[in-house]
């Protein structure tokens, strides 16, 4: 049985390594009393990772949906019962420290971004002004990162008022 877990997204480009003990830049988790997630994308909050005590990350990965429907009937904020990001800060995460015990943190040192079809990701995930930035993000060049670790060029495109996306095609082949 595990003591400790992570649940992360397969659609996602882990930029950084996520070391599932640290719970900010220099606190590490060694007694697992607490449970992670990142402090970027809070709209308003992060749901797309979660780490931690084993009976915490459960709740969070494994019982939205059983919980959905007395969340939607008890939500005092009507219209918003599917939200995804308002479900897990007001019905899930209370759950975790009520139930659990355990407290839930925003680790500020986490960052990956979302990827999309054709091999592209949302590089501005991690440095939303108006949803959080990771520590750090905006001294690193992310785009010569992302091109390092996929081992290819890419091109930047806006893709709205906040977000830019990366894209990283392969070269075809002549």
């Amino acid at each position: 049985e595990y003591e400790r877990v992570a649940f992360f997204r397969t659609d996602s480009f882990y930029a950084l390594p996520v070391d599932i003990f640290q719970v900010d830049k220099d606190t590490f988790d060694y007694n697992n009393r607490y449970a992670v997630i990142p402090a970027f994308a809070r709209y308003p909050v992060n749901d797309r990772m979660m780490y931690g005590p084993y009976e915490a990350v459960k709740i969070w990965a494994t019982e939205r949906f059983q919980r959905i429907d007395h969340y939607i009937e008890s939500s005092e904020i009507k219209g918003y019962g599917m939200h995804q990001e308002r479900y897990i800060a007001n019905g899930i995460l209370p759950a975790i420290r009520e139930e659990t015990g355990y407290e839930v943190v925003e680790n500020i040192d986490i960052c990956f971004y979302r990827t999309r079809a054709a091999d592209s990701v949302i590089i501005s995930d991690c440095s939303d002004p108006i949803g959080g930035s990771a520590r750090g993000i905006q001294e690193i060049d992310q785009v010569q990162l992302v091109q390092n670790l996929v081992d290819r060029d890419c091109l930047e495109f806006p893709t709205g008022d906040r977000f830019v996306e990366l894209r990283c095609p392969e070269e075809e082949e002549e």
